[in-house]
């Protein structure tokens, strides 16, 4: 059946005309968007996208179920068949009241196994192949197709979206282009092998797991210190650890190191911000944040606004102005500045390579870099 007249509005819907209007909505929607890109600016993903957008209308049944209320009375149980790809059928199943609503038909035509129909709130289902989509909507949507296309539009760009990209998207498999075998599936026995280059001088043996955790177990960072900066600390050890099965971690430990260094340096400027904390832009006006902004998120806003002022004074917008704020307020001392940008540039050199960097496993780095965290938040007053 492709039209009704539905009870909400005394309207008869063409349900088939509302297939291809929703259709087109999606793809105008898409057009909106990356209408303006040539071919060879959009990446595979988009294409992807737009690639399933092309794919409808598709076949859809509908049913109405009248819970009622007084306000929008009608929901709409909707399934989209994405097996079956450019077609324009649609099936209305008619207007049931709520208490007549038989569970069969949820289970047998939209594949939705209910108890009772209590169960049945808005909501959506679809199986991770992209076979199906079955929508539970407050509305009649035969009334508001501009409503109803936006809505799919949002969900197939966001909770469709790994989905869509599984069954669209076009990639090169260079894995088979080339031969390029898999790699092994090592063992424990062979994965947890110490790589290491350390050995006991008097035995010759190399250390154990628990004396290598034990080099950083006391490497620790204060409370005042910020718990992201923290994480970041904690994932630096954690790598430092698990060096001694894989060589390499050695050096990845040491970048994770100076970002949290980095991360300690941004945190500790803004907490000498004042609260609230005003903020003037280069027109003159003036905002006043009621918490601590991120340094983060005020780079992104200094990025459109050059003359933009935190606390009447300059945005410290890189690390090198940090430092020297920081030393300006007395948070840091020279040679603490000095040691942190000789950290900052070897996370540059980390963060920049033409090939992997390989170097033993160096406490001493965890050591150091905790050291000045901890005397850049050794001034914060402890929370009691």
């Amino acid at each position: 059946m492709a039209s009704v007249e539905t009870i909400e509005t005394g309207r008869t819907v063409n349900w088939i005309g509302f297939n291809e209007k929703i259709s087109r909505s999606l793809q105008g929607e898409y057009l909106k968007q990356f209408g303006h890109r040539n071919q060879n600016e959009l990446s595979p993903e988009v294409i992807a996208f737009r690639d399933a957008l092309d794919s409808f209308p598709v076949p859809i049944r509908v049913l109405y179920i009248d819970n009622g209320k007084p306000a929008e009375s009608i929901h709409t149980l909707i399934q989209l068949d994405l097996s079956r790809p450019s077609s324009v059928e649609a099936e209305f199943l008619g207007v049931v009241p709520v208490n007549e609503l038989d569970l069969s038909v949820l289970r047998d035509r939209f594949g939705i196994e209910a108890e009772s129909a209590a169960e049945l709130t808005p909501a959506t289902y679809f199986d991770t192949a992209g076979r199906f989509i079955t929508q539970v909507l407050p509305y009649a949507i035969g009334d508001a197709p501009d409503r109803y296309s936006n809505d799919l539009y949002e969900f197939l760009r966001s909770g469709f979206w790994d989905v869509i990209q599984a069954k669209f998207r076009k990639s090169v498999d260079y894995k088979a282009k080339y031969g390029v075998p898999s790699d092994p599936i090592l063992p424990p026995s062979d994965l947890l092998t110490y790589r290491q280059i350390v050995t006991n001088v008097q035995t010759g043996e190399p250390p154990s797991v628990e004396d290598w955790q034990a080099m950083v177990s006391d490497i620790v960072l204060i409370p005042q210190v910020s718990e992201h900066v923290k994480r970041t600390f904690r994932i630096a050890k954690q790598l430092f650890i698990f060096s001694y099965f894989e060589y390499g971690f050695s050096v990845a430990s040491q970048h994770y190191a100076f970002l949290a260094l980095e991360a300690a340096l941004q945190t500790r400027w803004t907490l000498t911000l004042p609260l609230p904390t005003p903020v003037e832009w280069g027109d003159g006006n003036r905002t006043e944040f009621q918490r601590l902004p991120m340094h983060k998120d005020l780079y992104k806003r200094w990025k459109f606004d050059r003359k933009m002022l935190v606390n009447g004074e300059r945005f410290p917008y890189s690390t090198f102005e940090l430092l020297r704020v920081l030393r300006k307020k007395g948070i840091i001392t020279t040679w603490q500045g000095e040691r942190i940008e000789s950290a900052i540039h070897l996370r540059n050199e980390l963060s920049h390579l033409e090939f992997a960097t390989v170097t033993p496993a160096y406490a001493a780095t965890l050591s150091v870099t905790a050291e000045l965290i901890n005397a850049m938040f050794d001034s914060v007053a402890r929370e009691s």
